[in-house]
């Protein structure tokens, strides 16, 4: 039964559902959009931060850069005042001057050249901090720090140029606008040529990792150090290479003496000369004077100071090898005070790795052995690094490896190694101790283990002695005058000829000279809107400078300290000619002469060294200088530069099908026979007998391709195939003051035609 108030009820029902519907519908369409506003604001606000935060940093780069360019300008004299408009950047951005930072450059001996604060200009954004600091501009600090322009630093070819810019904070302002102006400058800091001595740059900073990226990526020859606990940065100047090589088997600085009937298989390289009494002397390029250069330039870099800082940290670096009886030693680094060895057996096992032995003191194989086992197929060799020599004697002394490749084993020394052996089963491996002089005095190690026949063959004027004996060398030896005596022979190691010599990785060795061009420039920052401390010049500081050279065919001897620095200041030398302590002459200019029938110093009987004190008297102030004697040389001494006496290039190129017309220097097919051919000869001199060296450099189409080193000579350059390229050739001669002369011939295309 139909109820009609029932089923007006229920349309009733149904539309209010579909009111609700459409409210909940519009409110549901509301809450979206009000939320996707919100997240558009939220997520849009973010970007824009980001967004502002970029453009903020970018001015504050900019601005700094800015800054950077015309601090240059005005502490490097270009313009005495520049001004840098700043944009604010409206959130912090804050301008602040302040004495902060700081740079140190002190030699290995302690020497202080510079101490000095650098000051900073910074700029805060939101987000980041970039600063100028000594001439850079760097952004971040700590680990996150970044450079962002280089500062003004300069190390090359033993080089180091550095003229500073120290910001000074000076009259606070609104951080809008930023005046520079010199303030002063200090020129020609340090002594001008440090000799033989490592350099450490050290920089303390905020920004001290972006420093220490610097010197990584931009500056060669450099070890770098970082401390992070007291946010500073150490950048060694040094060599972190050795100038030598192993291609000739056997080098001397002195005469080589050949008396063996047995073969002496390797080429021979003599600063002084070469006799074979037997001739013995044979090598792969023929045999007796073929495989023979002699009065050469023999004069690596020795290693003195390098392992001298290889010691210094040695003990405390590295475990004790206690060598005692027949030991073992795998993988790793050791140090020993001393080895002898009497009957017993060091090995050295290379399965695993390297094994590096600093050794403070002599070696002494009394019946004993050096064994280099487990090195074969690997890449793995055992060195040794002394300050003392080496004495191998009695009928089973020995070092062997057993894969017989000489490169295994190589023993390092400094310039007054001696190393002797006699009456011993035989020498594998290589001798690295370079020289410019013999080592003066004898073999300590025979004396301290009490070897003399492995020196009793030998003249007592050598510093190798490869004794009587049945015992051979394979390998090679560099070193200063050498005797190879009877019953040894001497062969080449070709496992040699694909290996360098060098110190272990990360080692810093001191340049042969380092020249400083150091000066502190101050410029004066007004305007920041922050300022606090004050950056001062460095003080004038006296550092004495000295040199000796021998005059007058060494009846004369002279004394310069013109080189050092504030020499303005200095009223007063004091000349202690015996270095005893006790004044021996006082001058008011740098330079004084004595002459040896003065009975001021014995010149039969040198010493050791002499000394100036050069004085401030007004100031009380005083520096110490020491010298050696110079050894004896036939010059009359003083600063001569050298000179090239002759220097002649003749053109012997070869080509199979001559064709003037034609390209490839007229050769027409310039087949791989046709080669260019030149023979060299060059000879150099000096007037006061400190030549240091003579090069000779030929290039082939610009590219250094040969290098010859020695005072004189006669060399022929070949290359096949190589008709028709364009060669020049330069000489250079230098002497050990640094004076140098220099000659070029160029020859146009290898075409046959003297040139």
């Amino acid at each position: 039964m139909l109820h009609t108030g029932d089923a007006g009820r229920g349309d009733e029902s149904g539309d209010a559902g579909r009111a609700q519907a459409s409210v909940l519908g519009v409110a549901l369409l509301l809450g979206i959009t009000a939320l996707g506003v919100t997240l558009v604001v939220v997520i849009g606000a973010a970007g824009l931060n980001d967004i502002e935060g970029t453009i903020e940093q970018g001015q504050a780069e900019t601005a700094l850069t800015q800054l950077d360019a015309k601090a240059a300008r005005v502490a490097l004299g270009d313009s005495q005042v520049q001004t840098v408009p700043l944009t604010r950047s409206g959130r912090g951005g804050a301008l602040t001057a302040a004495a902060t930072g700081r740079i140190v450059v002190e030699a290995q001996d302690g020497t202080e050249y510079l101490n000095q604060t650098l000051g900073t200009v910074t700029r805060e954004t939101s987000d980041q901090v970039v600063a100028y600091q000594g001439g850079g501009v760097w952004r971040g600090t700590g680990n996150a720090s970044r450079m962002i322009s280089p500062p003004e630093f300069h190390y090359r070819a033993g080089t180091l140029t550095l003229p500073l810019v120290a910001a000074n904070p000076a009259d606070a302002g609104t951080g809008e606008e930023v005046t520079l102006q010199a303030a002063g400058s200090r020129q020609g800091l340090g002594p001008g040529v440090v000799r033989e001595q490592i350099l450490t740059v050290s920089i303390t900073s905020d920004h001290y990792v972006a420093w220490a990226d610097y010197f990584r990526d931009r500056i060669d020859g450099v070890s770098v150090t970082v401390h992070h606990n007291n946010r500073t940065v150490e950048a060694d100047l040094a060599r972190l290479d050795l100038d030598g090589t192993y291609r000739d088997g056997l080098v001397a600085d002195g005469d080589i003496g050949v008396e063996t009937p047995k073969t002496v298989d390797t080429a021979v390289v003599s600063a002084g000369s070469v006799s074979d009494k037997h001739g013995s002397i044979e090598c792969a390029a023929g045999s007796g004077s073929d495989c023979i250069t002699t009065n050469t330039d023999t004069r690596w870099m020795a290693l003195d100071a390098g392992i001298e800082v290889l010691l210094d940290n040695a003990e405390d670096d590295h475990p004790d090898a206690n060598i005692a009886g027949d030991t073992t030693l795998t993988s790793g680094a050791y140090y020993s005070e001393g080895v002898g060895l009497s009957g017993d057996t060091l090995s050295l096992d290379l399965s695993s790795g390297n094994v590096t032995l600093f050794v403070d003191g002599n070696i002494g194989l009394d019946g004993g052995k050096i064994a280099v086992e487990n090195g074969q197929d690997t890449n793995h060799y055992a060195r040794i690094y002394t300050n003392g020599d080496v004495a191998m004697a009695t009928g089973q002394a020995e070092v062997s490896v057993d894969s017989g490749n000489a490169s295994r084993f190589q023993l390092y020394g400094t310039s007054e190694m001696h190393f002797a052996m006699g009456q011993s089963k035989g020498f594998t491996g290589a001798v690295y101790a370079p020289r410019q002089a013999p080592a003066e005095g004898s073999n300590e190690a025979v004396g301290e283990y009490g070897l003399t026949s492995a020196t009793s063959a030998c003249p007592t004027d050598v510093d190798v002695c490869v004794g009587q004996g049945s015992g051979d060398v394979h390998g090679a030896i560099i070193g200063g005058p050498t005797s190879i005596q009877q019953g040894t022979s001497f062969d080449y190691g070709e496992g040699l000829r694909k290996v360098e010599p060098r110190f272990p990785a990360g080692t810093a060795l001191p340049p042969p000279v380092t020249y400083l061009h150091i000066s502190v420039n101050r410029i004066d920052v007004d305007g920041a809107s922050a300022t606090q401390g004050t950056v001062t010049l460095p003080g004038r500081t006296i550092i004495a400078d000295l040199a000796v050279s021998e005059r007058s065919d060494g009846d004369e001897y002279r004394f310069d300290a013109s080189g050092t620095t504030e020499a303005d200041r200095v009223d007063e030398y004091h000349w202690d000619f015996d270095a005893d302590g006790s004044r021996d002459r006082t001058t008011t200019g740098p330079t004084t002469t004595v002459a040896c029938d003065a009975g001021v110093i014995d010149c039969d009987s040198l010493p050791d060294e002499s000394s100036v004190t050069a004085v401030d008297t007004s100031e009380s102030e005083s520096e110490t200088a020491t010298a050696d004697y110079p050894a004896s040389s036939p010059g009359p001494g003083g600063n001569n530069a050298p000179t090239v006496d002759s220097f002649s290039v003749t053109d012997n190129s070869e080509c199979s099908d001559v064709n003037p017309g034609n390209g490839n220097g007229g050769c027409k097919n310039k087949a791989a026979t046709d080669h260019a051919e030149f023979e060299i000869s060059w000879g150099a001199s000096d007037a006061d007998g400190d030549l240091n060296s003579v090069t000779v450099e030929v290039r082939r189409d610009g590219s250094l391709v040969q290098t010859y080193s020695s005072y004189s000579g006669t060399e022929t350059y070949h290359r096949e195939g190589a008709y028709g390229d364009a060669y020049s050739f330069t000489v250079v001669a230098e002497d050990a003051a640094g004076n140098s002369d220099s000659d070029t011939i160029d020859d146009p295309a290898a075409d046959g035609s003297d040139p």
